[in-house]
């Protein structure tokens, strides 16, 4: 089972919280670090958009399009309908990797540029420390300080998805793949 969610950052009711990572707090901000005092959630670095992280799986040459392919590109075409969060979940091997990869594809190659993620991320979320990695890797991409922990520097892209920075809105479609 993989999570896929897409939102526009609260441009569509999309709601961060809802991607807690186990311990980390609802706002993890670092504190207590040496570099205590910085405001890490709006010291960006230039960001050359769109940006990405981990890599989206090419079509795999045995996998069957269906009738729920097509139903998911209707349903999937843009950010935040019919909901801004979807689940595909079935057996191993019945292609749910291969269908999130072609919707993160179709989006990013969309003809409206206003329907491309900003930011896609694709986290191996087999273990708890893949879906760190992936979050502490986009908070690189984004800000010019990021703590050296990496549950901190995910908490901190974490508070990026939830709260705009300086009025942005910004897409980004995030998959977590073999959960």
């Amino acid at each position: 089972m993989w999570l896929l969610s897409s939102g526009h950052e609260h441009g569509n009711g999309t709601n961060a919280e809802d991607h807690h990572l186990g311990t980390c707090p609802d706002h993890p901000v670092p504190t207590g670090t040496p570099t205590s005092g910085t405001d890490f959630h709006t010291s960006r670095n230039p960001v050359n958009w769109p940006i990405s992280v981990g890599l989206v799986p090419e079509p795999a040459d045995h996998h069957r399009r269906r009738a729920l392919s097509d139903t998911l590109d209707t349903t999937l075409g843009g950010f935040g309908s019919p909901a801004p969060h979807q689940v595909l979940a079935g057996a191993s091997g019945v292609g749910k990797t291969q269908l999130a990869a072609h919707h993160a594809r179709a989006l990013s190659g969309h003809p409206v540029p206003s329907q491309r993620p900003e930011v896609l991320l694709w986290a191996d979320a087999a273990t708890r420390d893949g879906v760190v990695f992936a979050y502490a890797q986009a908070a690189r991409q984004l800000f010019a300080r990021v703590p050296d922990d990496p549950e901190l520097a995910a908490g901190q892209f974490l508070s990026w998805l939830h709260e705009p920075v300086d009025g942005e809105e910004r897409r980004w479609l995030v998959v977590w793949d073999d959960l």
